[in-house]
């Protein structure tokens, strides 16, 4: 599943700072859990690593699960964050004179 919402991130152009998963019982209780990120996650190694320890808190030990899913959340365009923005000098493009 990792693979395949990084695979649609990747088309998109897109990374998340949210991984989210939600679990659903046979009773049909649900549960959610997520990880936010400071940076942004977009590769299937970068999610997977996150989804242990988000299934240890939303999964009881032994407990049937009736619904698994991963999403995320927090996009950002990974081509608009590319661009290394930066604070131009007051003097740049001024000659100055004396």
């Amino acid at each position: 599943m990792a693979a395949q919402v990084a695979a649609r991130l990747q088309v998109l152009h897109l990374a998340g700072h949210t991984v989210h998963i939600k679990a659903r019982f046979p009773d049909f209780t649900t549960v959610t859990r997520a990880y936010t990120a400071t940076e942004g996650i977009g590769s299937a190694d970068a999610i997977a690593a996150w989804l242990p320890e988000l299934l240890d808190r939303a999964v009881p030990k032994s407990t049937s699960v009736r619904l698994l899913g991963i999403t995320m959340s927090g996009l950002v365009n990974v081509l608009a964050a590319s661009r290394v923005a930066h604070q131009m000098n007051l003097l740049d493009g001024i000659l100055i004179q004396g």
